[in-house]
Protein backbone atom coordinates (compact mmCIF):
# COMPACT_ATOMS: atom_id res chain seq x y z
CA UNK A 1 0.00 0.00 0.00
CA UNK A 2 2.88 2.39 0.84
CA UNK A 3 4.36 2.06 -2.65
CA UNK A 4 0.98 2.63 -4.33
CA UNK A 5 0.68 6.00 -2.62
CA UNK A 6 4.25 6.87 -3.58
CA UNK A 7 3.55 6.04 -7.21
CA UNK A 8 0.40 8.18 -7.26
CA UNK A 9 2.33 11.06 -5.72
CA UNK A 10 5.00 10.72 -8.40
CA UNK A 11 2.42 10.82 -11.19
CA UNK A 12 0.78 13.95 -9.78
CA UNK A 13 4.13 15.75 -9.54
CA UNK A 14 5.42 14.89 -13.01
CA UNK A 15 3.75 17.92 -14.63
CA UNK A 16 6.15 20.23 -12.76
CA UNK A 17 9.29 18.90 -14.46
CA UNK A 18 8.30 18.65 -18.12
CA UNK A 19 9.46 22.14 -19.13
CA UNK A 20 12.70 22.31 -17.13
CA UNK A 21 16.26 22.68 -18.42
CA UNK A 22 17.08 19.07 -17.52
CA UNK A 23 14.36 16.53 -16.72
CA UNK A 24 14.69 12.94 -15.63
CA UNK A 25 12.26 10.15 -14.87
CA UNK A 26 14.57 7.26 -14.17
CA UNK A 27 14.67 3.62 -13.16
CA UNK A 28 17.87 2.54 -11.46
CA UNK A 29 19.77 -0.28 -9.83
CA UNK A 30 22.93 -0.19 -7.79
CA UNK A 31 25.10 -1.34 -4.91
CA UNK A 32 24.30 -0.23 -1.38
CA UNK A 33 26.65 -0.96 1.52
CA UNK A 34 24.59 -1.08 4.71
CA UNK A 35 26.46 -3.04 7.39
CA UNK A 36 24.39 -3.99 10.42
CA UNK A 37 26.80 -5.18 13.16
CA UNK A 38 24.10 -6.00 15.70
CA UNK A 39 22.04 -8.06 13.29
CA UNK A 40 25.20 -9.82 12.13
CA UNK A 41 26.17 -10.66 15.72
CA UNK A 42 22.78 -12.33 16.18
CA UNK A 43 23.29 -14.29 12.95
CA UNK A 44 26.83 -15.23 14.01
CA UNK A 45 25.55 -16.60 17.31
CA UNK A 46 22.77 -18.47 15.51
CA UNK A 47 25.34 -20.23 13.31
CA UNK A 48 27.79 -20.86 16.16
CA UNK A 49 25.24 -22.51 18.44
CA UNK A 50 23.96 -24.81 15.69
CA UNK A 51 26.99 -26.82 14.50
CA UNK A 52 24.64 -29.18 12.68
CA UNK A 53 23.82 -26.59 10.02
CA UNK A 54 24.73 -27.75 6.51
CA UNK A 55 24.23 -24.18 5.23
CA UNK A 56 25.06 -21.34 7.59
CA UNK A 57 23.15 -18.09 7.39
CA UNK A 58 24.97 -15.29 5.61
CA UNK A 59 25.44 -11.90 7.20
CA UNK A 60 23.90 -8.57 6.13
CA UNK A 61 26.40 -6.27 4.44
CA UNK A 62 24.90 -4.92 1.23
CA UNK A 63 21.74 -4.58 -0.84
CA UNK A 64 21.02 -4.36 -4.57
CA UNK A 65 18.45 -1.54 -4.49
CA UNK A 66 15.88 -0.73 -7.17
CA UNK A 67 14.90 2.92 -7.52
CA UNK A 68 12.41 5.20 -9.22
CA UNK A 69 13.36 8.89 -9.43
CA UNK A 70 11.96 11.94 -11.15
CA UNK A 71 13.36 15.41 -10.98
CA UNK A 72 14.48 18.51 -12.84
CA UNK A 73 17.19 21.17 -12.98
CA UNK A 74 16.24 24.74 -13.91
CA UNK A 75 18.51 27.81 -13.64
CA UNK A 76 21.08 25.76 -11.70
CA UNK A 77 18.60 24.68 -9.02
CA UNK A 78 16.59 21.49 -9.03
CA UNK A 79 14.42 19.12 -7.06
CA UNK A 80 13.57 15.44 -7.14
CA UNK A 81 11.32 12.79 -5.64
CA UNK A 82 12.82 9.36 -5.15
CA UNK A 83 11.55 5.91 -4.15
CA UNK A 84 14.10 3.30 -3.01
CA UNK A 85 13.37 -0.39 -2.56
CA UNK A 86 15.98 -2.52 -0.76
CA UNK A 87 15.49 -6.09 0.41
CA UNK A 88 17.44 -9.28 0.88
CA UNK A 89 16.87 -12.79 2.23
CA UNK A 90 19.30 -14.95 4.17
CA UNK A 91 18.78 -18.71 4.64
CA UNK A 92 20.16 -21.38 6.98
CA UNK A 93 19.36 -25.07 6.80
CA UNK A 94 20.31 -28.31 8.46
CA UNK A 95 19.02 -31.47 10.18
CA UNK A 96 18.25 -30.69 13.82
CA UNK A 97 19.33 -33.49 16.24
CA UNK A 98 16.17 -32.77 18.26
CA UNK A 99 13.79 -33.61 15.40
CA UNK A 100 15.88 -35.61 12.92
CA UNK A 101 14.40 -33.65 9.99
CA UNK A 102 15.79 -30.84 7.90
CA UNK A 103 14.77 -27.36 9.00
CA UNK A 104 15.08 -24.10 7.08
CA UNK A 105 15.32 -20.71 8.79
CA UNK A 106 14.83 -17.57 6.67
CA UNK A 107 15.52 -13.94 7.55
CA UNK A 108 14.27 -11.14 5.32
CA UNK A 109 15.53 -7.58 5.72
CA UNK A 110 13.81 -4.58 4.11
CA UNK A 111 15.17 -1.05 4.05
CA UNK A 112 12.92 1.12 1.89
CA UNK A 113 12.77 4.90 1.62
CA UNK A 114 10.93 7.86 0.16
CA UNK A 115 13.13 10.92 -0.42
CA UNK A 116 12.61 14.58 -1.33
CA UNK A 117 15.80 16.16 -2.65
CA UNK A 118 17.21 19.49 -3.77
CA UNK A 119 20.14 19.97 -6.16
CA UNK A 120 22.52 22.63 -7.40
CA UNK A 121 24.31 22.57 -10.76
CA UNK A 122 28.11 22.30 -10.60
CA UNK A 123 29.02 21.95 -14.28
CA UNK A 124 27.23 22.02 -17.58
CA UNK A 125 26.05 25.51 -18.52
CA UNK A 126 22.80 25.31 -20.48
CA UNK A 127 23.03 21.52 -20.45
CA UNK A 128 23.67 20.47 -16.82
CA UNK A 129 25.71 17.29 -16.53
CA UNK A 130 26.95 17.37 -12.92
CA UNK A 131 24.87 18.43 -9.93
CA UNK A 132 25.22 17.99 -6.16
CA UNK A 133 22.37 17.70 -3.72
CA UNK A 134 20.86 16.52 -0.49
CA UNK A 135 17.56 14.93 0.44
CA UNK A 136 15.36 14.39 3.44
CA UNK A 137 14.36 10.74 3.72
CA UNK A 138 11.56 8.79 5.34
CA UNK A 139 12.60 5.15 5.59
CA UNK A 140 11.27 1.91 6.95
CA UNK A 141 13.66 -0.76 8.26
CA UNK A 142 12.03 -4.13 8.95
CA UNK A 143 13.27 -7.62 9.74
CA UNK A 144 11.12 -10.74 9.34
CA UNK A 145 11.91 -14.37 10.03
CA UNK A 146 10.28 -17.77 9.70
CA UNK A 147 11.04 -21.46 10.04
CA UNK A 148 10.16 -23.78 7.16
CA UNK A 149 6.78 -22.76 5.71
CA UNK A 150 5.42 -20.99 8.76
CA UNK A 151 4.07 -17.46 8.50
CA UNK A 152 6.57 -14.61 8.58
CA UNK A 153 7.10 -13.02 11.99
CA UNK A 154 8.05 -9.34 12.04
CA UNK A 155 10.64 -8.83 14.79
CA UNK A 156 11.17 -5.51 16.47
CA UNK A 157 7.83 -4.17 15.25
CA UNK A 158 7.46 -0.66 16.60
CA UNK A 159 11.21 -0.44 17.17
CA UNK A 160 12.58 -1.20 13.72
CA UNK A 161 10.06 1.16 12.20
CA UNK A 162 10.14 4.57 10.54
CA UNK A 163 13.65 5.92 10.07
CA UNK A 164 14.27 9.57 9.16
CA UNK A 165 17.50 10.29 7.30
CA UNK A 166 19.52 12.75 5.25
CA UNK A 167 21.35 11.80 2.05
CA UNK A 168 24.21 13.64 0.34
CA UNK A 169 24.59 12.79 -3.34
CA UNK A 170 25.85 13.82 -6.76
CA UNK A 171 24.34 13.22 -10.19
CA UNK A 172 26.42 12.81 -13.33
CA UNK A 173 24.42 12.82 -16.57
CA UNK A 174 26.12 10.74 -19.28
CA UNK A 175 24.23 12.16 -22.24
CA UNK A 176 20.45 12.19 -21.95
CA UNK A 177 19.95 8.57 -20.95
CA UNK A 178 22.39 7.39 -18.25
CA UNK A 179 22.52 8.90 -14.74
CA UNK A 180 25.25 7.94 -12.26
CA UNK A 181 24.62 8.64 -8.56
CA UNK A 182 27.11 8.17 -5.68
CA UNK A 183 25.60 8.88 -2.25
CA UNK A 184 25.93 8.64 1.52
CA UNK A 185 22.90 8.38 3.79
CA UNK A 186 22.90 9.44 7.44
CA UNK A 187 20.18 7.70 9.49
CA UNK A 188 18.91 9.92 12.31
CA UNK A 189 17.39 7.20 14.47
CA UNK A 190 18.55 3.86 15.85
CA UNK A 191 17.14 0.36 15.56
CA UNK A 192 16.97 -2.00 18.52
CA UNK A 193 17.50 -5.68 17.74
CA UNK A 194 16.82 -7.28 21.13
CA UNK A 195 13.60 -8.83 19.85
CA UNK A 196 15.50 -10.22 16.84
CA UNK A 197 17.99 -11.83 19.23
CA UNK A 198 15.14 -13.28 21.31
CA UNK A 199 13.52 -14.74 18.20
CA UNK A 200 16.68 -16.21 16.68
CA UNK A 201 18.47 -17.33 19.85
CA UNK A 202 15.83 -17.82 22.56
CA UNK A 203 17.17 -18.28 26.07
CA UNK A 204 20.61 -16.95 25.19
CA UNK A 205 20.37 -13.27 26.12
CA UNK A 206 23.07 -13.63 28.78
CA UNK A 207 25.58 -15.83 26.99
CA UNK A 208 26.95 -15.39 23.52
CA UNK A 209 29.43 -16.59 20.99
CA UNK A 210 32.65 -17.77 22.61
CA UNK A 211 31.39 -16.81 26.07
CA UNK A 212 30.79 -13.15 25.16
CA UNK A 213 28.09 -11.56 27.30
CA UNK A 214 25.36 -10.43 24.91
CA UNK A 215 24.14 -7.88 27.45
CA UNK A 216 27.53 -6.21 27.67
CA UNK A 217 28.85 -3.22 25.77
CA UNK A 218 30.49 -5.66 23.34
CA UNK A 219 27.11 -6.46 21.82
CA UNK A 220 25.35 -3.86 19.66
CA UNK A 221 21.66 -3.93 20.55
CA UNK A 222 21.11 -0.36 19.34
CA UNK A 223 22.62 0.67 16.05
CA UNK A 224 22.40 3.33 13.41
CA UNK A 225 22.47 1.85 9.90
CA UNK A 226 24.20 4.62 7.95
CA UNK A 227 24.98 3.51 4.42
CA UNK A 228 26.52 4.48 1.10
CA UNK A 229 26.27 3.31 -2.47
CA UNK A 230 26.52 3.82 -6.19
CA UNK A 231 23.60 3.70 -8.60
CA UNK A 232 23.19 3.66 -12.37
CA UNK A 233 19.81 4.74 -13.72
CA UNK A 234 18.19 4.97 -17.14
CA UNK A 235 16.33 8.18 -17.93
CA UNK A 236 12.96 7.30 -19.45
CA UNK A 237 12.13 10.91 -20.29
CA UNK A 238 14.33 13.14 -22.42
CA UNK A 239 13.69 15.55 -25.35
Amino acid sequence: MFWRYCFLLAILACSSVLTAQREYIALGIGYNSQPAPGINQVISQYNYTRPWLTKEMGEVHFFIPQTFTFGFVENKFGAELRIVRRRLTRIAKGVSPATGVESVREVRVKSNALSFGFTYQIFGGEDPWLVAGFSGDIGAFKVKTRVDDEQWTTVGKGVMGIQPGVTLFALAFAGDVVIIRPYYQFILSRINIQSFQAQMNPGSMNSGVGGTDFNSAHFTFDERVNNFGLEIAINLFYP
